[in-house]
């Protein structure tokens, strides 16, 4: 694990390397498995085992907590930090996510082209005053698919990644990779990596917590997410930490199997034809479709209580990814159905998952020392970036828990 010094001064002295030298090296070949077995590859896999491998800290010089009776998180999905100053800002003002004292954060930018170059998680830790524990999860080949192709410019490190962002002290920081499930070398969007999660330990009012960052597949099946799950919850298992643990990230929670033509034409006649009342229930209630969510009640964690009934992501259906592998009259056949839709889907993608915790309600708890007041689960909707549009394809959630049961200092707002 990589270790910032403790100074907490501005000298970046464990940024990474510009990459592009090495990518043109290992983009042209037409598959990943060529790529592996290349002379390219072997000569600089240690390297790359390093840089996709190894979590990096940087711990900020001071941190003070916004709430101590209970803990505020936070998960979002920024969407690359595309929008990275409008990000920073609701966090320092919305009047729930200001207080959020442990945040997961997913796509998250380093040197690439569509952020401004920026290392996206490392400066919104310093805007809020909060360490920050990084996982890249991909070495990106492209500057990303839609609009990114357009932008003038070129990526310089390009990394994308997880991270945590916390004013607790993060102790045994580590990286869980995932399960495999899709070949991102031979994509469009053409990367090297996995997808992973990022843990580390929180102690709090003298009761330890285990906190996991993480971003499922979206381009593959219900069972791939559940495998990719049932991983994480197995390397808990392994490294012995506490039993009280948050789980929080993007699940992609779609209740719909991608990947290749066979899935593709089935999910599009589902989309097509299937009731439209009980699929919009179905993607804004996915639990029964997704088996993950079976692992994690026999495993001891849920999703109940952590998080509110909203949906977290609006994904248009105009021009949808997977249509290069239908034919063209079927491909438009769909996209016309999709106007029953208004050409949207919403689904919840987002989740908070707790073992061992309590999730809080509105005016369980007042913090003795700040007087701000527990909330129930929320997901915030309707943020604007400075030009308008939306800061993020997702919405950020939260939720408010306690971890030490016996804390004398809690009170009850009925108590007074």
């Amino acid at each position: 694990m990589k270790r910032e010094n403790e100074t907490g001064d501005n000298s970046e002295t464990l940024e990474y390397s510009d990459n592009q030298s090495l990518i043109a090296e290992l983009r042209g070949f037409k598959t990943f498995r060529e790529l592996r077995a290349s002379e390219a590859y072997q000569r600089h896999s240690s390297y790359l085992a390093e840089l996709l491998g190894i979590p990096r800290l940087y711990p900020a010089r001071k941190t003070q907590l916004h709430i101590r009776d209970f803990v505020r998180i936070a998960h979002w999905n920024i969407e690359k930090g595309k929008h990275l100053d409008a990000v920073s800002k609701t966090f320092l003002e919305h009047a729930v996510l200001r207080d959020a004292d442990l945040i997961s954060i997913n796509e998250a930018d380093v040197g690439m082209n569509r952020s401004g170059h920026r290392f996206v998680a490392r400066e919104l830790g310093k805007a809020l005053g909060m360490h920050v524990l990084f996982a890249p999860a991909y070495l990106e080949f492209s500057k990303g698919y839609g609009e990114d192709l357009k932008m003038p410019g070129e990526n310089t490190i390009a990394l994308q990644g997880n991270a945590i962002l916390s004013r607790y002290e993060l102790h045994n920081p580590r990286i869980i990779k995932l399960p495999i499930c899709f070949k991102h070398y031979e994509h469009v969007e053409k990367r090297i990596g996995t997808r992973n999660a990022v843990a580390a330990e929180v102690e709090i009012n003298d009761r330890k917590m285990t906190f996991v960052s993480t971003h499922l597949e979206v381009r593959q099946t219900p069972a791939c997410r559940a495998r990719q799950i049932k991983a994480i919850i197995d390397a808990l298992q392994l490294a012995g930490t506490a039993d009280a643990a948050i789980i929080a990230g993007d699940f992609n929670t779609n209740a719909i199997a991608r990947g290749g033509w066979y899935r593709t034409i089935r999910a599009s006649l589902r989309l097509s034809f299937a009731d439209k009342g009980r699929l919009e229930h179905i993607f804004a209630n996915p639990q029964p479709s997704e088996p993950l969510f079976t692992h994690l009640r026999e495993n001891g964690f849920t999703e109940r209580g952590f998080n509110n009934s909203a949906t977290t992501c609006i994904v248009p259906m105009r021009g949808f990814e997977d249509r290069t592998t239908l034919p063209k009259f079927l491909a438009d056949a769909f996209e016309q159905r999709m106007s029953r839709f208004n050409h949207r889907l919403d689904f919840r993608l987002d989740w908070i998952v707790g073992r061992g915790i309590k999730p809080l309600g509105d005016g369980d708890l007042i913090d003795s020392a700040s007087g701000i007041v527990s909330r129930s689960p929320q997901s915030i909707a309707g943020l604007v970036n400075e030009n308008g549009g939306q800061i993020s394809d997702h919405d950020p959630i939260t939720a408010d828990i306690i971890i030490n049961h016996g804390s004398t200092r809690m009170r009850r707002i009925d108590a007074d």
